[in-house]
């Protein structure tokens, strides 16, 4: 039994081995964290080095992208495009003429006549003189009807003013209605197939370049934004490396919020360059130093403490400016004003571009709507020629017939003829049926006329918007191209900036192999 117990002098030998134990394992252990500090400096270098070796990459592909898109859009020469331009306004102002007469035309073959051969408010064919109780009540209809064209038609016309040479639902609605046409449905067997196809790839456009300028609204909105920072201060002094030297002179209340994209890459800036300066936590220049015990320890090993590659080099209030070897902040800041430069005036331009396009687009719908009127016009004063030419003849022959049974005495057919007469309407005469035709062959000419100026603008409206598109895509690609290689060429010095800060020291500090391969432990 008493074997089984240690010896006090086994109790010791034990101890001391564990005690060695330990000390050799803090030995190490301290061995591996000195190095590991030492080599924190060239470990945040190579992580930033990489960041900016992928932005340089990815600069330069959109740098070669942009220059294929360059090489593939063709513009024509500035003089062109300016005699192109010329000759397009010429044109537009004697078309504009003609539209302005076209449309008075279509106002006033609107106008009701006294005899009216559509049969409605004033009585026409097909029924309707029983509600005519006499000829003072017809007069003062027909005042009635005349006066409501009229409303409508200054209402159409004023709406023309503000739709020239781009009509579209509401204009086209109401010049039918004041000319009159009471269905204002379009059949598909009443158009050409060129009609149709311009109207399908017109809607197609209009949804897309509406998207377009929705998307570069939003792009506007978070690029360029009007108003004032009222909570960013306690942000704007957690990150003063930064902002402070950007706004050193305006109160953090009253900075503009000017650039949302600049504010998140500041953030991002602001809060990456306390890390990648290798400067511990108490000894940020924002903030009171404090010698702690850590300090000493790190500083006796040989451990740096100090931004030696200037990442806090932005704050003015920066007391190490004398320690300093590298310029990398300020690199880093300098490729962010790289990035935000100019990206305002670009996306103002193009909003630009795009709401003169959306005008061009709008002549283009413009084409099947003129169209459309002229189809409705002449099919709606055709239909009223044949119902007048058929209500008089009706008449004719019923006048006819009345003859034939008086002259072979026949009073009992004579007056179921004559009920067939008065149930006609008065208006029924020949002077209806030349009126008729008369608007007929009018809105006949106007449709003609109306599809020969919507082509003329068509093309035009073409022609320009061409022109435009390839101005808006390079315009952005040689905006993208030339802020790429300005990109690349500050991102490359950014990187030598990185370059210059390592030292050897720091590169026999990294480790080796054991980065790869921690120690083994005693346990």
């Amino acid at each position: 039994r008493h074997a089984l117990v240690p010896s006090r002098s086994n109790l010791s030998m034990q101890r001391r081995a564990l005690e060695t134990r330990l000390v050799g394992n803090e030995t190490k252990l301290k061995g591996a964290l000195t190095t590991l500090c030492k080599a924190s400096h060239i470990r945040v270098s190579r992580m930033a080095w990489n960041y900016f070796k992928v932005e340089a990459s990815q600069a330069k592909l959109l740098q070669t992208a942009a220059s294929s898109l360059l090489s593939q859009l063709k513009l024509a020469p500035s003089s062109a495009i300016a005699e192109m331009a010329k000759n397009h306004a010429e044109e537009a102002k004697t078309d504009n003429e003609k539209e302005a007469a076209l449309v008075q035309r279509i106002l006033d073959i609107g106008i009701e006549t006294k005899y009216s051969p559509t049969g409605s408010d004033t009585g026409g064919v097909g029924g309707g003189g029983n509600d005519v109780e006499s000829a003072d009540e017809e007069d003062r209809t027909g005042e009635e009807d005349q006066q409501i064209r009229h409303a409508l038609g200054q209402l159409a016309f004023n709406l023309w003013k503000n739709r020239a040479g781009r009509w579209d639902a509401d204009l086209t609605l109401a010049l039918m209605e004041a000319a009159g046409v009471d269905d204002a449905l379009v059949r598909v067997e009443q158009t050409t197939r060129d009609l149709r196809l311009v109207r399908k790839y017109a809607i197609a456009l209009s949804e897309n370049l509406n998207r377009s300028i929705e998307a570069m609204d939003h792009l506007t909105e978070l690029v360029v934004v009007d108003g004032l920072l009222s909570d960013d201060k306690s942000e704007m002094d957690h990150h003063s490396a930064y902002s402070n030297s950007a706004y050193s002179d305006v109160s953090p209340l009253t900075i503009p919020i000017g650039v949302k994209a600049t504010k998140s890459r500041k953030n991002f800036l602001s809060c990456m360059a306390p890390t990648l300066s290798g400067v511990p936590e108490d000894d940020i220049p924002s903030k009171p130093r404090i010698k702690s015990l850590s300090m000493g320890v790190l500083e006796g090993a040989g451990v740096s403490t100090t931004d030696r590659a200037g990442w806090l080099s932005t704050d003015k209030s920066s007391n190490q400016t004398s320690k300093e070897i590298g310029n990398c902040g300020m690199a880093a800041m300098e490729y962010q004003k790289v990035q935000d430069s100019e990206l305002a005036a670009m996306l103002s331009r193009i909003s630009f571009l795009l709401q003169d396009y959306k005008r061009r687009v709008e002549g283009i719908q413009s084409f099947a709507y003129m169209h459309c009127v002229g189809i409705q016009i002449e099919k709606h004063y055709s239909n009223n020629r044949a119902q007048a030419l058929a209500a008089w003849e009706k008449k004719t022959d019923i006048t006819t017939a009345i003859n034939i049974a008086t002259r072979k005495r026949l009073p009992l057919l004579v007056n179921e003829l004559k009920g067939k007469l008065d149930a006609l309407s008065p208006t029924v005469s020949h002077t209806t049926v030349k009126e008729a035709k008369e608007k007929h062959l009018t809105s006949k000419a106007l449709k003609s006329e109306l599809h020969d100026l919507a082509n003329r603008q068509f093309q035009r409206a073409k022609e320009a918007s061409t022109v435009r598109v390839v101005t808006i895509m390079r315009l952005w690609a040689e905006f993208e191209k030339q802020m790429a290689s300005r990109e690349f060429k500050v991102l490359s010095q950014a990187m030598r900036q990185v370059e210059l800060t390592v030292t050897p020291d720091d590169i026999e500090a990294d480790g080796g192999s054991l980065l790869l391969d921690p120690p083994e432990l005693d346990l």
